[in-house]
């Protein structure tokens, strides 16, 4: 058996490379979200310090300098982590890769250190963006520690009166709602992250679901490799007749009633308009052009008869309707094109033969794997343990479901899973990183808000639930909307790989116990841990910090 046109180890390289890309540009975007909150913090922890510095005469530009200079430091120190954690990182998706491919590194180092250059000196430019509300800052802001007590603008939210909620939830609910832009980047975040993770749960479920059987031919029952004698011919028709013949013989004295079919590959020359093209021909052995899919036209009902795909027909300019010339066995004959049809085997550039077409003396270039269906109908549940009974059966391991055979060619699901639990990973700190840096944010322009509370008889439990609810509400908020995201995310990400290698459209599987559960729950989980630690630090604030309001 040749694999080289079939084994679609390219898959694996597309959809990596599209879905890295597109998770790098979400995370580069949360990654300047969470440094503006540092930076908020860190000028809102420091206001008196910046008002001491204007009253010494310390210009704006000066002071927006030193922390130009902290965050390009520790953006330098960041770059050259995520630059050394990069090389391994690169050399396991190689290595994956490799698995089918002979592939070495290239390139050299260049490229990624003028990446991490890039990156600091952005984080540097926007680091000085950021600092901008310096400017608004007096020395008296040093005495009044950035509040003046006074409030210029209604504040619009529910009506205590009208809410059916706690104290708490009411006040959480009401502070989300009075102040969405405050929140709206902790839903960006929360949902950008988690929505790209679900993406890949999504796209490896569609690869291990079986779905894709027909790109590869007829949707069977069982596929399998059988165990060669070294002496046989293995791209002789005679010996898969052979073959196919004896599995069906086996199959009946084992009580199963089934047939065996292959596809076979041939190269043919295509003639159309004074153009000559090379493109492989497929043709079944027990398989009827009437057991495929065709999403235009009919299936062909001669042996002068062919369907083709679309990308055969963008790169040959041949449609439906149109008689082509070609030559195989030192024989041209014409053809009659009846349909469009979907395939993965050799980049989608395919054409389907007619069972009846006469290939005889023509050599073939690749056999598929032998498929199996059964006249029963046995249910899904019945398959999987027929597969097992058949490993004895037909003397080999390489027995697989339709779900199996889809994983086991694509050969990429494995991988991407290993990307998905690394941006979960990814996501779970983002969350933990951007709960922190908020709720501490909060509290630090809240401080005179929470003492007045303490004032009037709120307990600490009180006021950390009051905080804790309102980062579960908005982590729930952004959990929801990447559920609903990740389904046309997924289309909208994975489709065209699929469509630039044959395939018209797709039909995804959808886990959602995973995407609706699962994963959500996980999200918000190690938002509710740590916006509750982080809120802890509440306590700090007693009814005595209300002296300061003016």
């Amino acid at each position: 058996f040749l694999y080289s046109m079939i084994k679609m180890t390219y898959v694996l390289d597309m959809l990596t490379a599209v879905i890295m890309l597109v998770a790098s540009i979400a995370l580069i975007v949360v990654s300047f979200v969470v440094l503006k909150f540092a930076i908020n913090l860190s000028v809102n922890e420091e206001i008196r310090e910046i008002g001491i510095m204007k009253a010494i005469g310390l210009k704006d530009r000066r002071i927006r300098s030193l922390y130009v200079i902290k965050y390009m430091c520790l953006g330098l120190v960041g770059g050259l982590i995520g630059f050394a954690a990069g090389i391994p990182f690169s050399e396991y998706l190689l290595k994956a890769a490799s698995r089918s491919l002979v592939l070495e590194s290239s390139g050299g180092i260049l490229f990624p250190l003028l990446s991490t250059l890039a990156v600091v000196i952005i984080i540097t430019a926007y680091s000085y963006g950021c600092t901008g509300r310096i400017r608004k800052y007096s020395p008296l802001d040093a005495i009044r520690e950035g509040q003046t007590g006074e409030r210029f603008k209604k504040k619009k939210g529910l009506r205590i009166s009208k809410s059916h909620l706690s104290t708490t939830g009411y006040m959480a609910v009401n502070d989300i709602k009075s102040s969405p832009k405050r929140y709206i980047s902790v839903v960006i975040a929360f949902a950008l992250c988690t929505s790209l993770v679900l993406t890949l749960v999504n796209t490896v479920n569609t690869l291990r679901s079986g779905n894709l059987a027909y790109a590869f031919g007829k949707a069977s029952d069982i596929y399998f490799d059988p165990t060669f004698d070294p002496e046989m011919d293995l791209l002789s028709p005679d010996t898969s007749e052979s073959i196919r013949l004896d599995v069906e013989d086996k199959l009946r004295q084992n009580g199963y009633e089934a047939d065996c079919s292959v596809d076979i590959g041939y190269n043919l020359v295509v003639h159309f308009e004074g153009k000559e093209s090379t493109i492989r021909g497929m043709q079944g052995v027990n398989i009827s052009t009437e057991d495929l899919v065709y999403y235009e036209g009919v299936a062909p009902a001669s042996a002068n008869e062919i369907a083709i795909t679309e990308i055969v027909s963008n790169n040959t300019g041949i449609h439906i309707g149109d008689y082509v010339e070609i030559t195989f066995n030192d024989t041209t004959d014409t053809y009659l094109v009846t349909a469009y049809f979907e395939t993965m085997n050799s980049m989608g550039e395919c054409i389907r033969l007619h069972e009846d077409t006469d290939m005889s003396g023509t050599t073939p270039i690749m056999i598929g794997s032998f498929q199996i269906d059964f006249k029963d109908d046995p249910d899904q549940a019945e398959i999987t343990d027929r597969a097992e009974k058949l490993k004895d059966i037909l003397n080999t391991d390489n027995v697989y479901t339709a779900a199996e055979y889809v994983d086991n060619t694509t050969n990429s699901s494995d991988t991407l899973e290993g990307i998905s639990y690394i941006f979960l990973l990814i996501t779970i700190a983002v969350v933990i990183l951007m709960s922190i840096l908020m709720e501490r944010s909060f509290i630090s322009d809240e401080k005179n808000e929470i003492a007045i509370m303490k004032a009037v008889g709120f307990k600490d439990s009180k006021i950390v639930l009051h905080h804790i609810k309102r980062f579960m509400y908005t982590a729930l908020i952004a959990v929801v909307l990447a559920v609903i995201l990740s389904i046309p995310l997924t289309e909208l990400c994975i489709t065209p790989i699929f469509q630039g290698m044959g395939m018209k459209s797709m039909t995804f599987e959808y886990n959602f116990l995973q995407i609706g559960l699962i994963y959500p729950l996980i999200v918000l989980g190690f938002t509710f841990v740590s916006s509750g630690l982080t809120s802890l630090y509440t306590r700090t604030i007693t009814s005595r910090d209300t002296a300061s309001i003016e």
